[in-house]
């Protein structure tokens, strides 16, 4: 996250031995882990500026309020408050399946993702990852079936979205069929489930 410090002097005279400090709400901290930030300015000549970028980093999403003060000789203060929202997407999996199939049946599954953040999710990837025994007969809308997987691209998911995709297939032996699955986006871990038939 970058935060933009700006420092004007609209006086009369130059303002000396400026400094900037922002002790930091519960929750940031600069991109070092710090949570003080000290910026000495030096002069600023009358009408001018000075600016200085400070990246920081969240401990987790929610609402933040700042406040940076700033001071120099002969008394001179002042301060400014802000406040900024940070979002974060929190993807979550569930696939489900009946409990038994049957040799060359069509077996469905459905995989569901759901969005439980405060962010939008994007470039959001389901991966369905098959056995050797299983053979897909049908995918639902938008699936890419090759490799060994199928793979969903179902673009961005908005906070509390839900999106459902589904397949179906065939096992060729007996015994458990073990399914992989997984969903990923720009900026996401990846999450993993897996299904037994």
């Amino acid at each position: 996250i970058e935060m933009v410090l700006t420092a004007f002097n609209l006086g009369t005279a130059p303002a000396t031995n400026v400094t900037i400090t922002d002790t930091l709400p519960d929750g940031l901290t600069t991109a070092d882990g710090k949570k003080e930030i000290a910026i000495p300015v030096g002069t600023i000549p009358v009408g001018e500026q000075r600016s200085f970028r400070v990246m920081l980093k969240a401990d987790r999403p929610g609402d933040y309020d700042n406040t940076a003060v700033i001071a120099g000789d002969r008394n001179c203060s002042a301060k400014a408050s802000a406040s900024m929202r940070v979002v974060s997407a929190d993807l979550q999996l569930a696939a489900g399946a009946p409990a038994d199939g049957f040799i060359c049946t069509p077996i469905p599954y459905s995989i569901q993702v759901t969005n439980k953040g405060n962010g939008t999710a994007r470039d959001v990837i389901i991966v369905h990852g098959l056995g050797g025994d299983f053979q897909v007969t049908h995918v639902s809308k938008d699936g890419k079936h090759g490799g060994g997987r199928v793979v969903w691209n179902i673009g961005d998911l908005k906070p509390g979205e839900t999106r459902l995709v589904g397949l179906e297939g065939t096992s060729t032996v007996e015994g458990k069929v073990f399914s992989d699955f997984s969903v990923s986006g720009r900026c996401q871990q990846s999450k993993n489930a897996q299904h037994a038939i």
